[in-house]
């Protein structure tokens, strides 16, 4: 049984290994992110009995996550692949002086077209904390429907709803955002 469920959207990392704009750079160091994703495997890492709930593409992406997640002991039995979808990416290209930059490729992502029918409350209603984040929010309104009725399913049967703010402004605005968090 799962104790800690996350909700959010995986997205594969592409780190270069020079400094440099990204069109100057010839290698880059592949990882794992998304704020829901590193935070559940953190939960499991620590012994926590932990699942994550997302959509992710029917691409090699999505299929690397599975190892991830299943390589940590992450129940991955309320991640939906969505055949024709593809797993979201982003890039950073660090910058002289230290700095870095973030380059997205999410819009239309699998995970943005996750859809509150698309939640099992039988299994939200067993969890001790359901998690996720502004981001999660953010990504589309089907997701922050789904954020606001999972967590409202939670809290009903006597669990809790952990949230990250995470605010992006490339995301939403500010206005926007504070009509929902």
């Amino acid at each position: 049984m799962v104790d800690v469920a996350s909700f959010g959207e995986p997205m594969v990392e592409f780190c270069a290994t020079d400094i440099g704009k990204l069109k100057d750079v010839q290698v880059f160091k592949r990882g794992w992110g998304g704020d829901t994703s590193n935070f559940i495997v953190s939960v499991a890492r620590l012994g926590g009995k932990a699942g994550y709930i997302c959509r992710i593409g029917d691409d090699e992406f999505g299929e690397s996550f599975l190892e991830l997640w299943g390589n940590e002991g992450i129940d991955t039995s309320q991640v939906v692949i969505e055949k024709g979808g593809f797993t979201a990416v982003y890039f950073i290209s660090l910058l002289p002086g230290g700095g870095h930059d973030f380059t997205y490729f999410r819009k239309g992502s699998a995970a943005s077209h996750y859809s509150p029918s698309d939640l099992n409350p039988k299994y939200l209603s067993d969890l001790k904390v359901f998690h996720s984040s502004g981001i999660s929010m953010a990504i589309s309104e089907s997701c922050r429907e789904t954020v606001l009725k999972a967590a409202d399913i939670v809290n009903e049967h006597g669990g809790l709803f952990s949230f990250d703010l995470n605010f992006r402004p490339r995301l939403w605005s500010p206005q926007y955002a504070k009509s929902y968090i």
